[in-house]
């Protein structure tokens, strides 16, 4: 696996550090922005999505999207993806990117954590998806109205928005916290799904999960 550069690692620690920015700002900057890019020419992007679903493209609410798991033990990832597309890594934290699809509208980000009760063994904190590809149960999934995964999903809190670089839209960021899901969705009525986020149940996202956003605004 590549090494890749430590500015993921001090966004984190200024994230948390009052000395390095006023939490009433509420803003983060982009880790993949100066990111080294990795050609990926060790497999062919055209079969990536069934290694990602090995025939399962179910998102599991607290647990999985496809066949990567949350709580896994990640060592077998990159040899079974590839070398991410962009990524950042240090101190035990990785945070990694696939893009791939027609046009290279798709991504899979996964973030690891080292786990102290696993002799700090790396383990997968968060997954997110934008391809629509990947459903619950309920055929939820990017794409998907706001009003059929409120519905579904009725007790979900705004935890943040930002705007679409491309389009300009707001996207509001809502979180299912006892279900262990978020969505990203297009603010204006009847907008729709633009990416789905899982992590344990019962936890709020990492902050990892916010850092990468351009002109995030965290609710109170």
């Amino acid at each position: 696996m590549k090494t890749y550069s430590f500015h993921f690692l001090i966004l984190l620690l200024c994230i948390g550090s009052v000395s390095c920015k006023d939490a009433s700002e509420k803003k983060k900057v982009d880790p993949f922005e100066n990111s080294q890019n990795v050609e990926n020419t060790e497999y062919s992007k055209s079969d990536f999505l069934e290694k990602i679903t090995e025939g399962s493209a179910e998102i599991v609410p607290g647990k999985s999207i496809g066949k990567i798991r949350v709580g896994d033990k990640p060592e077998n990832l990159y040899e079974k993806l590839g070398n991410p597309d962009k990524g950042q890594a240090g101190m035990c934290k990785s945070m990694s990117q696939w893009i791939y699809g027609k046009n290279s509208q798709k991504s899979l980000i996964v973030f690891t954590e080292c786990d102290p009760d696993d002799e700090m063994r790396p383990h997968i904190l968060w997954i997110r998806t934008s391809d629509r590809t990947f459903k619950t149960k309920n055929n939820l999934g990017v794409e998907s109205s706001t009003k059929e995964i409120e519905t579904n999903f009725p007790n979900m809190k705004i935890i943040g928005s930002y705007r679409d670089t491309l389009t300009n839209q707001k996207i509001v960021i809502k979180n299912a916290q006892a279900a262990g899901i978020t969505f990203e969705l297009e603010k204006q009525k009847d907008g729709t799904c633009r990416a789905v986020m899982v992590n344990e149940k019962g936890k709020p996202p990492h902050i990892a999960y916010f850092s990468f956003y351009p002109d995030l605004e965290l609710e109170n």
